[in-house]
């Protein structure tokens, strides 16, 4: 007898199919970040349309009589400041402009402390401006917070002190004591006779026709430029990156300088040198040039 034993065939396995295909995660990442771009710009946009469409604005005018002291804290507006030596009182005139969200605008008395605030409360898309402006009688002290805008002080007799976040400052025809401080912009004078001290974090600083007996110039970025109408006491400016220069009247008065110039900066000195003498020039340049002279 013959066993025959049958083994049952067997088939072959099925290979799998092709796995579907997937967009590599970098490309889908710049989808996401393309569509992402496209809808902000739409919202943006969108955002200045209704901005421009919804805008509103406010003036008005005031006058404050008895005024010691006056205490700006300025959001968004330009701001010019005037002395006067005939007023006997604080007059005022601001205006305002905004998109959806008035700003809060106020005044308010302190004793004979004038407080002029101000806040936008939207400030994207076409966001708010605007200005202040006062006339203040003579003798006036005035303090300054600015966050964003041009700032102009002229014909001031009485103590100023500035402190402006984002803008450019410009002094004219001060004989009171000046403090400027500007976290963003460049600083301009003209015709200034009371001490003055001055820094920047970024812009230069640009004074003119100087009578003060004491200067104090400082910036970290950009130049420093000094011309005096009257022989100084005592001068002193520095720059972390920029050049100073120094013009002081060619009467023969001596100086003690002091110019230090880092890296490949040049010194020029010209002025009558005395270490001796009671009127001080020093100056630093960590990067640029120092050049103190006469005038012509």
């Amino acid at each position: 007898m013959t066993n025959e034993t049958t083994t049952p065939a067997t088939a072959d396995p099925v290979a799998p199919g092709p796995a579907a295909r997937r967009a590599p995660d970098g490309r889908r990442a710049l989808r996401v970040v393309g569509v992402s771009t496209a809808l902000l710009l739409v919202l943006v946009s969108a955002l200045s349309v209704v901005s421009l469409l919804s805008r509103l604005s406010e003036h008005h005018t005031g006058s404050y009589a008895g005024i010691r002291t006056v205490e700006i804290h300025a959001g968004f507006e330009d701001v010019e400041l005037t002395g006067s030596a005939t007023a006997t009182s604080v007059s005022m005139d601001r205006a305002a402009a905004w998109s959806l969200f008035k700003p809060v605008i106020a005044e308010r008395l302190d004793g004979d402390r004038l407080v002029i605030s101000s806040r936008c409360q939207l400030p994207v898309g076409l966001g708010c401006s605007g200005h202040i402006i006062l006339v203040v009688p003579a003798g006036v002290a005035v303090q300054l917070f600015a966050s964003d805008g041009t700032v102009q002080v002229g014909e001031m007799s009485g103590p100023t002190t500035l402190n402006v976040e984002d803008g450019r400052t410009i002094l004219r025809a001060l004989s009171g004591e000046v403090d400027v401080t500007s976290s963003d912009g460049d600083i301009t004078g003209t015709d200034l006779a009371g001490g003055l001290t001055v820094r920047t974090s970024d812009g230069s600083v640009d004074l003119t026709g100087l009578r003060s007996t004491r200067v104090d110039a400082q910036t970290s970025d950009g130049d420093v430029r000094l011309d005096f109408a009257a022989a100084p006491i005592s001068v002193t400016a520095q720059t972390d990156d920029g050049s100073i220069r120094v013009i002081v009247p060619n009467d023969g008065d001596a100086y003690r300088v002091i110019a230090d110039v880092g890296g490949d900066g040049r010194r020029t000195v010209t002025v009558p040198a005395d270490s001796r003498s009671d009127r001080s020039i020093e100056l630093r340049a960590r990067e640029g040039s120092i050049d103190v002279g006469t005038t012509p």
